[in-house]
């Protein structure tokens, strides 16, 4: 058998696979990138918070009053969309609303018309809002410090229609945590620094900004209204350019999230492919995304077919170990810088083994999306 071509193809993969490793750390760079640049930005822009909310009390009773007391020189407002809570949701709101005048609430009805529950809670909060910057916040999420909203505006301009804000899970000793913090770091190392490059085709919906009147330009959901999940994907996907669309990601502009339940992870995965099947401009995301997944296995299959026709050529052996040696440093350092970046542990042991389990979560999610009666994807007309 002729082994020339698979020099160049253990080189080639190799190199792909070396491009992935570097990419680890592109989020990092970004952070600390706009961390830099804080103090060079431009007057803050007035927003409206919104908040979608049910029987989310316990969650309200902590973070309301951090993300009311924030230190924002340019006006700002909260308003909370409660969907039918049957928890002390309506008596926190009546008494938070008398200490903090820039905070409104409303009601959802119990039933909606054409449009999903998700996405009547945000055009709800729309509707009130008084300035044309809104900025979608998930339930559970809350900010770090009294400079969460100054840091999260900085790269709003009159060059931007959205702009991609960044969540992390709060750290933990726990697997199961471990593992989802994990899942979600990946996922944002991949479509945040490539959001730059491509068209967004991602956002996340623990933290999004929206212009008011683009949304009201593109009547609000209506490309997606049926839907049950991914409004603030979709609505960020359909609508928004790469060149219209910032991403916010320094240090103090971080969320933090507590970690849901297992199933409701899972669940969650599950949604997001009926999600992806509603994108647009995934082309160049899924090409990459197959590259990276194919070249490690590529280069470990076809490394060891050359070393062992080669044998006894030990040289060869020790070359392509090298090889995988600098491939795996680099994964590591890069990984590193952006975890230390975003104040998250360091995944010194465990990398390579959750690395190799997003491709078999990926499929079960698949899975789990292909065997479910796709009408629990739609919204349940009552």
């Amino acid at each position: 058998m002729e082994i020339a071509p698979l020099y160049l193809i253990v080189l080639l993969s190799w190199a792909v696979c070396l491009w992935h490793a570097f990419s680890y750390g592109m989020l990092g760079r970004l952070v600390r990138r706009q961390t830099a640049s804080q103090g060079n930005t431009p007057a803050p822009q007035a927003v409206s918070i919104i908040i979608p909310v049910h029987d989310h009390c316990a969650y309200l009773r902590k973070c309301l009053p951090l993300l009311l007391g924030q230190d924002y020189e340019a006006p700002f407002e909260v308003i909370v969309v409660d969907q039918q809570s049957n928890d002390e949701t309506l008596a926190l709101l009546d008494e938070l609303e008398q200490a903090y005048p820039h905070l409104q609430h409303t009601l959802c009805p119990a039933s909606a018309r054409d449009i999903s529950m998700q996405r009547l809670a945000l055009t709800l909060g729309v509707r009130l809002a008084q300035y044309d910057w809104v900025v979608f916040l998930q339930a559970g999420c809350q900010p770090a410090n009294a400079h969460w909203l100054s840091a999260f505006t900085a790269p709003f301009g009159e060059q931007s229609d959205a702009a991609l804000g960044i969540s992390i899970l709060e750290p933990s000793g726990r697997w199961k945590v471990r593992r989802m913090q994990f899942h979600r770091l990946w996922h944002q190392m991949m479509w945040l620094p490539s959001r730059q490059r491509t068209s967004p085709f991602h956002g996340d919906p623990v933290c999004l900004a929206y212009r008011r009147s683009l949304f009201f330009q593109h009547q609000g959901f209506a490309s997606s209204a049926l839907l049950t999940s991914g409004a603030e994907a979709l609505l960020l996907n359909h609508n928004v350019p790469a060149a219209r669309c910032a991403v916010s990601i320094a240090r103090d502009a971080i969320l933090r999230q507590e970690a849901p339940h297992p199933r409701v992870w899972v669940r969650e995965r599950t949604f997001f492919v009926e999600t992806r099947h509603h994108q647009h401009h995934l082309l160049a995301t899924r090409l990459r995304y197959a590259a990276r997944l194919l070249a490690t296995p590529l280069f470990l299959l076809s490394g060891a077919l050359l070393c062992w026709l080669s044998w006894p050529q030990w040289q060869v052996a020790v070359a392509v170990i090298a090889l995988w040696f600098i491939l795996a440093l680099v994964r590591q350092i890069s990984f590193h810088i952006t975890t230390k970046a975003l104040g998250l542990p360091a995944y010194i042991f465990t990398l390579p083994l959750l690395r190799h389990r997003i491709p078999r979560w990926d499929i079960a999610s698949w899975l789990r999306w292909r065997t479910t009666d796709k009408r629990t994807f739609r919204r349940k007309f009552v």
